[in-house]
């Protein structure tokens, strides 16, 4: 009789719960405690704690073409927490943070933010931390 394969289990962890890298460690620790039980855990991340909101800021600042403040601290915060985890967060997000820059200059340009931009700008939040976490 062969042993069955084992059982894949989601585990999605988001917010205040991937801000800090205590946190990681914490989220580290469940995932093994998972492994160890025979289960594989596939892991999803959402963004860091208030960055979904800063990026809807970032757009409405980007109509009126004060988007600067808003990606400083979209990028200082990742930055931040790329430190914590002793990871070079600049290089691991350059392309994310630049593309990010040239979204939100170009709404202030256009002065328009159609649905799939607004769809790419969010998902930023989830790809940055997903970088990170993968680092």
């Amino acid at each position: 009789m062969s042993t069955p394969a084992p059982s894949w289990i989601v585990m999605k962890f988001g917010g205040t719960s991937v801000s800090t890298v205590e946190r990681w460690q914490t989220i580290a620790g469940i995932v093994q405690r998972r492994r160890d039980d025979g289960v594989k855990p596939f892991v999803v991340c959402s963004a860091i704690s208030r960055i979904s909101r800063m990026l809807e800021s970032l757009l409405n600042e980007a109509l009126d073409g004060a988007q600067d403040p808003v990606l400083a601290a979209i990028r200082q915060r990742h930055i931040d927490l790329a430190d914590s985890l002793e990871i070079d967060g600049e290089a691991l997000l350059k392309d994310y943070l630049d593309e990010l820059e040239r979204l939100a200059l170009g709404v202030s340009l256009t002065r328009e933010v159609s649905p799939p931009l607004k769809a790419r700008v969010l998902a930023m939040g989830e790809l940055m931390l997903t970088t990170l976490g993968a680092a």
